[in-house]
């Protein structure tokens, strides 16, 4: 970027910038499952994607992990922004593949955004789309039957995280079948069975830990 362009999103600024700004600012590489962090852990650091993917899950009372929302480039997580100090963290944070994280203290986040309207304007933007798609997500649990939810959740998914599918399909999206269950808001075993039918039909194929999809219309 050039120094007299003012960057209009966090994942614009250089590092020379960002360290500029805020002097706590890092870039953190983390393999495949590395934990970033815990839920329960105190903490008053933003972290914001700058490559890869992250998975965000939660215990429940019964020790049970649930993926609550699996987060690509450019979206932001671990201390709200609105927390004006240390704050206990409700999810865990877990790398997906090779993954690069700008870690900042939220205290000198703030004061940038504050400073750069552009920049607070984008995340603003960012943070909203984030809550429209946990109210649609809701919408979907409350009114809409298992089957219905699978294909608009891969629908959604094909739109973020969707890449080149290695094994010649459309495109493939790299989620266990429990992970997608999770999002789903249903038993593993019930999105098997929808998945095989869904295989049966020519839509998609899955793997391991990625979801082949082979004609995304037919999933409309």
């Amino acid at each position: 970027m050039n120094r007299g362009t003012p960057s209009h999103s966090l994942e614009e600024l250089s590092e020379a910038e960002w360290r500029h700004h805020c002097p706590s600012f890092s870039v953190v590489t983390l393999g495949d499952k590395a934990v970033i962090h815990r839920q329960g852990d105190i903490a008053d650091v933003a972290f914001i994607i700058a490559r890869g993917r992250v998975k965000l899950s939660r215990l429940n009372r019964d020790g049970d992990q649930f993926t609550m929302a699996v987060l690509t480039e450019g979206q932001m997580f671990g201390a709200p922004l609105a927390d004006q100090s240390s704050t206990t963290l409700t999810d865990t944070a877990e790398a997906k593949g090779r993954t690069v994280l700008y870690r900042v203290l939220v205290k000198e986040l703030r004061e940038l955004l504050r400073s750069q309207p552009l920049l607070a304007w984008d995340t603003i933007e960012t943070l909203s789309k984030g809550q429209r798609l946990l109210e649609r997500k809701l919408e979907l649990m409350m009114f809409h039957d298992v089957r219905s939810r699978l294909a608009e959740t891969l629908r959604d998914l094909a739109g973020t995280q969707g890449g080149h599918c290695r094994h010649g399909f459309e495109l493939d999206i790299k989620l266990t079948q429990q992970e997608l269950a999770d999002l789903v808001g249903a038993a593993r075993p019930v999105v098997s069975t929808i998945l095989n039918e869904f295989k049966s039909r020519g839509i998609l194929d899955y793997h391991r830990t990625l979801i082949c999809i082979q004609n995304l219309r037919a999933l409309e």
